[in-house]
């Protein structure tokens, strides 16, 4: 190892322990050196800390503006990743998905609150923190991109700007090119949640170009499964008594199913609701 390789190895450790103890701003003082020399890993964590100083720009130029590494596959797939396409909002016709962030704190506190939303929403979500807590929370959510979460979170709005629901991707699996889709709507207005599924099942195959989207819904809750199958989510299985619900202190069964990017784009009915409703 040469003194030069040495000194930079020195200085991305360094650099790594003051980001990971809250000190963002002392790393890049530190990382000065290696993005000078263009150092591969000191670009890629420099990367990563002006993200979580929410300076995607600069997120994205330190790495784009690299002389030797560019092009490198590496860096082609981080600079994807961190995309504006995904903090853009994603409209249809009648409603719009925005990333779920600090303006949505009291909209989730209030859904939160409401147990017959969360029996079928998310029945096991934590319990909501204090106010700065929360804003914490939604502000990384707002934040995540896919190098550091396994999520995405959106809210539902119409076009009015009234909040409907939530809707996520959660579980990924880039290397399997899979995820879960969540979703659930406390004013449950006719064909909104259609709308909102059909935006980001066709973000999910069409942009992300994910294989294979998976529904786990609880079984009591036969209105979802019903609609899954509109969406053309074909049946895996059952896991039955799989989960322990202590408000009704019995277990519950687990509905499995699956939508894969081939049904999505071959589906003609699924073509001609997305016509109507999201203009494809």
């Amino acid at each position: 190892m040469t003194d030069l390789t040495h000194q930079l190895v020195q200085l991305l450790t360094q650099a790594n322990t003051s980001y990971r103890n809250g000190n963002a701003l002392g790393a890049l003082e530190q990382l000065k050196p290696a993005i000078e020399a263009d150092a591969l890993d000191g670009l890629l964590l420099a990367s990563r800390i002006y993200w979580s100083l929410c300076q995607h720009e600069m997120a994205r130029q330190v790495l784009a503006s690299s002389p030797a590494h560019a092009t490198k596959p590496v860096i082609q797939q981080t600079l994807w990743l961190l995309g504006s396409h995904f903090q853009l909002p994603l409209s249809g016709k009648n409603v719009t998905l925005e990333r779920r962030g600090r303006a949505d704190a009291f909209f989730v506190k209030t859904c939160w609150s409401d147990s017959e939303f969360m029996l079928k929403f998310h029945r096991f979500a934590k319990k909501i923190g204090s106010d700065q807590e929360l804003i914490a929370l939604l502000d990384a959510e707002e934040n995540a991109n896919l190098l550091t979460s396994s999520a995405l979170h959106w809210t539902i709005n119409d076009t009015k700007g009234n909040k409907l629901g939530f809707i996520s991707l959660v579980d990924f699996s880039l290397p399997f090119r899979r995820a879960e889709l969540v979703i659930g709507l406390i004013d449950p207005k006719p064909g909104f949640a259609l709308e909102a599924s059909l935006l980001i099942i066709d973000f999910a195959f069409r942009l992300l170009k994910l294989n294979k989207l998976c529904s786990v819904i609880y079984q009591d809750n036969q209105i979802a499964i019903a609609a899954t199958a509109h969406l053309g989510f074909v049946k895996e299985g059952v896991l039955r008594e799989h989960i322990f619900d202590q408000d009704s202190k019995s277990f519950v069964d687990l509905h499995l199913s699956s939508l894969l990017a081939n049904e999505y784009f071959n589906n003609a009915k699924l073509s001609k609701f997305s016509k109507r409703l999201i203009g494809l």
